[in-house]
């Protein structure tokens, strides 16, 4: 669970640089064999570049999946750079949305 900063829009912010370092950690420490990122967020792209270079390095072949939702609102069919990309109908992205805020609650 990451907690990002959140801005006068609303939007939490530093939660993508958390979540790229920790793929490039647990490749390094061998914690998987595939990773499924559910976003379309090229940031992503060059932490996955990274962590594909530590695996080629310790021998190994990692998968490396965008899953994202398209529809009718979708703005764009493409995933994160250097994955598979895996489009997700809304229904099924939305059954797997957790809507809890985890946020610490400011007084």
């Amino acid at each position: 669970m990451y907690r990002g900063r959140v801005n006068e829009a609303g939007q939490e912010k530093g939660v993508d640089v958390s979540l790229a370092l920790d793929l490039v950690q647990a490749t390094h420490e061998r914690r998987y064999d595939a990773a499924i990122i559910v976003s379309q967020d090229w940031d992503f792209g060059p932490a996955v570049r990274v962590a594909k270079l530590v695996a080629r390095s310790q021998g190994r072949d990692l998968v490396f999946e965008s899953a994202f939702p398209l529809g009718p609102g979708s703005s764009s069919r493409r995933g994160v750079p250097g994955t598979t990309w895996v489009p997700i109908d809304q229904a099924t992205y939305d059954s797997c949305r957790d809507p809890r805020d985890y946020r610490r609650r400011r007084p």
